[in-house]
């Protein structure tokens, strides 16, 4: 979540914003490589343990909807509240349905103050399509997962050549990639080399992106590899060293203010671009003594850090609590009930 707030917190003219680095891409698409693992994991370990699909994509659902949809509905609502501005056509039918995405792929342009709703609105298509395909190859998924990986990538050639969407890359085609990537890295912790696979991953990825952003910035060279692959490939291997016990990754991310910070990550998210509605009127009430710079950037990271923080104790706690508690009753609902119906003696043949 650093990274996204570091486009949008950090001035233009900032040190940070001039090492031709996309911070954004990095922190979403971390995120995504990192939702891919932990939701092919939970579909392969949890949810599809049994052979009943329904229950186990039901479950799966309403787990993940009750996650997101409150916080972000009433954020949709907060920023409908505070708005000074007329908000444009269009703008609660696409954030409600999670279609925003297509919307700023399509036009090119993004709704003020939740333009990062384009990222829900990618991961709650994912939740839709993704248990199809684990439950279709759950006894070959590693293969199944290299091979439709492969296919994305001709896939998002031809929705860029032929689509006619201004952006083309803010569609699922365009970004499943890193899921899929997290996905195979899920299934790679089942072999003996998944360390080696994990550090060289890492390796790879970080000096060809990190050389390719160095020279397109201050060489004026283009990239021979596409970034975005290359990118996931990076994020991928960081979360694999992280899972190595004992890597300095891994003791980096254990520290406890880190785990917490993971915990309200979504609140983090959520609220950071809507904190420039709060900032006028923090400004009015001090008389514009909130300068441009570094203390503005300070007050809006503490603003969302409360905003998130006080979310995350209010009620999402206590929906993700309710979540999986109506999620395990749902797979237990179906294991009962498979049970019951092989207690049933079985019709003779006739």
């Amino acid at each position: 979540m650093a990274c996204v707030m570091i486009t949008h917190y950090a001035p233009g003219d900032s040190i940070l914003r001039k090492l031709g680095i996309d911070w954004a891409v990095i922190g979403v698409h971390i995120f995504f490589v990192l939702s891919g693992f932990l939701i092919t994991k939970l579909l392969s370990e949890k949810y599809f343990a049994t052979d009943r699909f329904m229950a186990g994509f039901a479950a799966f659902l309403v787990a993940r909807t009750v996650r997101i949809i409150p916080l972000a509905f009433f954020a949709l609502a907060v920023v409908a509240l505070l708005s000074t501005e007329p908000l444009p056509k269009g703008f609660f039918e696409y954030n409600l349905t999670f279609t925003s995405n297509i919307y700023t792929a399509r036009t090119g342009e993004w709704f003020p103050d939740v333009g990062h709703y384009w990222s829900l609105a990618v991961e709650m298509q994912f939740y839709l399509i993704f248990p199809f395909f684990v439950w279709a190859f759950r006894r070959r998924l590693l293969p199944a997962l290299i091979i439709a990986t492969a296919a994305l990538y001709l896939l998002q050639e031809v929705v860029a050549r032929y689509s006619g969407f201004a952006n083309p890359g803010f569609l699922l085609t365009g970004r499943a990639d890193a899921f899929l990537l997290g996905g195979i890295l899920f299934c790679m912790t089942k072999r003996p080399d998944f360390a080696f696979f994990a550090k060289m991953a890492l390796a790879f990825g970080c000096t060809v992106y990190v050389g390719q952003s160095f020279g397109r910035e201050f060489l004026q060279t283009s990239a021979f590899i596409s970034q975005m692959p290359i990118a996931n490939l990076l994020f991928a291997g960081l979360v694999g060293v992280a899972m190595l016990n004992g890597s300095v990754v891994d003791r980096v991310f254990s520290n406890h203010i880190l785990v917490h910070f993971g915990k309200v990550s979504y609140g983090i998210y959520i609220w950071h671009p809507i904190m420039w509605l709060v900032y006028p009127f923090l400004n009015n009430a001090t008389h514009g003594a909130i300068s441009r710079h570094v203390s503005l950037i300070l007050l809006l990271v503490l603003l969302t850090i409360g905003f998130a923080e006080a979310s995350w104790h209010l009620f999402e706690k206590q929906l993700n609590t309710i979540g999986h508690r109506w999620s395990s009753k749902i797979l237990k609902g179906s294991h009962v009930a498979k049970n019951d119906a092989s207690d049933f003696p079985t019709q003779p043949a006739a």
